[in-house]
């Protein structure tokens, strides 16, 4: 009788264990089954190496955008339910003060500088459009791209886009931008409950930027004009004495050359004229400068874009050129004083 009894609990400890290990393979089981997204980390492709002029400013356009498309699918969603892509930041620093037009030109899109410092070299836009069309920021507030609907088998694939420019923010010129300052996620929701069923998130890849710069070989220029008198420039506006000088430029890279003269003696001046020094004792007369296109007027020390009396040496130079110019006396008064004239003027390249 004792020998019955415990074969009895065996048995019932051995149906105990079984039912267990059914249970749990029944979890297991579940779990498997629910709804799986495919969410990738995406990254928006970016140029290795960007250069840049020197005199680009806060607010200019490094990277245009760079358009990515992207898919996600997801399986094991409730059929005929609707499901969207939202958007939120992972890391994003400080927002920068200048803003650029979305892709296609409607509003303007934030920027946060690629850095833990408000004086980054550069720094991210990013915007996203999802199934209805409209690009939206994915930097400021979170993003809601239109909803999908599940099909009946609970599948569902989102086509999406994402861009990202990258833009000058701060005073610095070259570095390497980090994309982990400006790191953006996504989410994967059920619409009539908010339930996230996948995310992940998306950023661009690094980007060193260097300086465009090319190597000027004729760093000073002195120039002898032949002696004159009176009857040569008999008139107010009258030249000569002509005398051609050049200026060598080297570029390892394609680049749009400008160039800038200044008179050293009166910086201000932004005539054609260029003045004497004070050690020169002629009177009513000065020095005009010539290029390919004419007289050149003068302008301040700045290789800024459109700086005044700026003009343009050559568009995608590549290699070694030479500029040519010429220089000459030019009357400026009614009566002359005879005597030495001596006059200096610099030149200021620009690189855009």
């Amino acid at each position: 009788m004792y020998a019955h009894n415990l074969i009895k609990k065996a048995l019932r400890f051995y149906n105990y264990i079984f039912s267990f290990i059914l249970a749990s393979f029944t979890l297991m089981y579940s779990v498997v089954g629910q709804a799986a997204c495919v969410t990738p980390s995406f990254r928006v492709p970016m140029p290795a190496s960007v250069s840049i002029p020197a005199n680009v400013k806060s607010g200019d356009i490094l990277v245009n955008w760079s358009i990515l498309d992207a898919t996600v699918t997801c399986t094991g969603l409730v059929a005929g339910e609707a499901y969207n892509l939202s958007t939120f930041w992972i890391t994003k620093w400080y927002q920068s003060a200048v803003t650029v037009p979305f892709p296609g030109g409607s509003r303007n899109a934030i920027i946060y500088s690629a850095s833990n410092s408000s004086t980054a070299i550069a720094g991210y836009a990013a915007v996203i459009k999802g199934p209805d069309g409209v690009w939206r920021d994915t930097l400021g507030n979170g993003a809601v791209t239109g909803s999908v609907v599940a099909a009946a088998d609970g599948t569902l694939v989102f086509n999406f886009k994402i861009a990202m420019a990258l833009v000058k923010t701060g005073t610095g010129l070259t570095g390497t931008i980090d994309p982990m300052w400006v790191d953006t996620g996504y989410n994967i929701n059920r619409v009539n409950s908010g339930s996230v069923v996948g995310n992940s998130n998306f950023r661009a890849g690094f980007t060193t930027l260097s300086t465009k710069t090319c190597t000027i070989s004729t760093k000073s220029v002195n120039v002898t004009l032949p002696d004159i008198s009176g009857r040569d420039i008999p008139s107010i506006n009258s030249t000569a004495g002509s005398t051609p000088f050049s200026i060598g430029l080297t570029c390892p890279q394609s680049m749009n050359v400008y160039m800038t003269l200044t008179d050293a003696s009166n910086i201000g001046n932004q005539t054609n004229i260029l003045g004497g020094m004070p050690a020169s004792s002629v009177r009513g007369v000065g020095l005009q400068i010539t290029n390919n296109s004419g007289v050149v007027g003068f302008g301040p020390d700045s290789f800024s874009a459109n700086t005044i009396n700026q003009f343009l040496v050559g568009l995608k130079i590549v290699g070694t050129t030479t500029i040519p110019l010429t220089v000459s006396y030019v009357r400026t008064a009614t009566t002359i004083t005879p005597g030495v004239l001596k006059s200096t003027a610099t030149f200021t390249m620009s690189y855009q």
